[in-house]
């Protein structure tokens, strides 16, 4: 019987690069709960055609379209600002593997490159929420700004908020 039941198959958290001391890391990893064994487990993912070594990006779950979205963060060369997508397309048919695909989106008009700043994914907008960061210039910029990516289904497109009230810190 090559069919599973793919509920129980999904990951609770996705993990992506990040440093381990002076190394910056490209693996995936995934946490679930192992049906068999009643404990949670580890999993390292296939990772073709990933973004590359990055760290102190921030990264998101789109529950709506099934992908874990990526923005911005550090590489071996520099900063960035791009968006990247992890598309959760299912369970391959040994029923323990997702089916995973990345993909670079195409979006203009943006944020700066930063990195160290905070992300969110608002449910009832279906938009990914970034607020601050830092670019690398000396002395460093910090950046107080709220933006929201949205038409994920689409073209995706970035919008600069203005929120009232108090500025962030």
């Amino acid at each position: 019987n090559n069919t599973c039941n793919q509920g129980q198959n999904l990951y609770m958290a996705l993990l992506y690069g990040g440093r381990r001391d002076t190394t910056l890391l490209s693996d995936l990893w995934g946490l679930r709960w192992n049906y068999r064994t009643n404990k949670y487990s580890w999993d390292a993912l296939p990772d073709s055609n990933s973004p590359g070594k990055l760290w102190r990006h921030t990264a998101v779950f789109d529950p709506y379209g099934k992908n874990m979205l990526i923005f911005g963060g550090r590489t071996q060369t520099g900063i960035n600002s791009r968006v990247y997508r992890l598309k959760t397309i299912g369970v391959n048919s040994d029923c323990t593997s997702p089916g995973l695909a990345w993909d670079t989106l195409a979006v203009s008009n943006g944020p700066a490159p930063r990195y160290g700043h905070g992300a969110a994914y608002n449910t009832q907008k279906k938009v990914m929420v970034i607020f601050g960061g830092r670019n690398n210039d000396n002395p460093p910029t910090y950046f107080n700004d709220v933006w929201a990516l949205g038409n994920l289904g689409g073209t995706p497109t970035w919008t600069q908020l203005t929120p009232g009230g108090a500025e962030g810190v």
